[in-house]
């Protein structure tokens, strides 16, 4: 989970810019939910609740078969004490379609984890593709009991004609991860990652689930980014592509002096 610490303010004047891919933006959460973006899977699922007494939803996660546990995510964290709590994340950036017309295939893993087994039929994940803010293509997914704490499936593939045709640079992608009723009151957790987005031969999305500021991929945005996005932003074309992700903080494809007021703004938030 992010965390913030105080810093000095820092001041660049800046020349060259470069392109950025996708970073991702935490909407809002329930009361009692948590939006993590940009973790790594080993170190979400590790610690008080999913390493505890004899229901170790550690070790079922580990056992379970999907695991990649340097895989970077989208999760959310529900402690279940509240009805309908939810996570909005939405990507900061716009990607381009650059085929016309013709059929996409979306493809995604999804992980449901909880402390009681009972509770994974009350998760879901919806998927929203706006075009230039208007929804053209909504996914679900729902959880289902498991024999275990860990439920894991690779969501079957949606193949979509395009209808209309969007071709062009202003898609986004909005996800809402759910969780629908109480149940036993037990934490559970999903998360996504693997997300593909192909046309024709051509893959339009493919994403890392990067953090807007962690500029050193650590999992927090704090004090320590300060020497990376100095150095994404002096010098952009030695960047790569996540790096140009993480120091683009406002959203206009380039990571540059723009962006220096969000990025202090960031560390100044508590």
């Amino acid at each position: 989970m992010k965390r913030f610490v105080v810093m000095p303010c820092v001041l660049l004047v800046v020349t060259a810019g470069a392109e950025a891919q996708h970073c991702w933006c935490p909407q809002s959460a329930s009361p009692g939910a948590t939006a993590i973006v940009g973790q790594v899977e080993d170190q979400l699922v590790s610690g008080p609740p999913w390493e505890v007494g004899g229901t170790d939803v550690r070790s079922a996660w580990l056992t379970h078969g999907g695991a990649h546990p340097q895989n970077r995510v989208l999760a959310a964290v529900f402690d279940g004490s509240q009805a309908n709590q939810t996570v909005v994340v939405e990507e900061g950036d716009f990607w381009a379609d650059t085929v016309n017309g013709t059929f996409w295939r979306v493809n995604y893993d999804v992980h449901y984890l909880g402390v009681k087994a009972s509770d994974l039929s009350n998760l879901s994940v919806s998927t929203q593709f706006l075009y230039n803010g208007i929804v053209r293509l909504t996914l679900n997914h729902i959880g289902s009991a498991a024999s275990g704490q860990v439920r894991w499936v690779t969501a079957p593939q949606h193949n979509w004609f395009e209808s209309p045709v969007e071709t062009g640079g202003l898609w986004k992608i909005r996800v809402t991860l759910r969780r629908s009723l109480i149940g036993s009151g037990q934490p559970t957790m999903i998360w996504i990652d693997n997300y593909t987005v192909e046309e024709g031969t051509t893959t339009l999305f493919e994403e890392p689930f990067y953090t807007a500021g962690d500029t050193n991929f650590d999992n927090l945005v704090n004090g320590i980014d300060v020497a990376s996005f100095v150095e994404t932003i002096l010098n952009p074309g030695a960047a790569t592509p996540h790096e140009i992700c993480a120091a683009d903080l406002n959203d206009d494809m380039v990571a540059d002096e723009l962006d220096i007021p969000e990025f202090v703004d960031r560390l100044l938030s508590s």
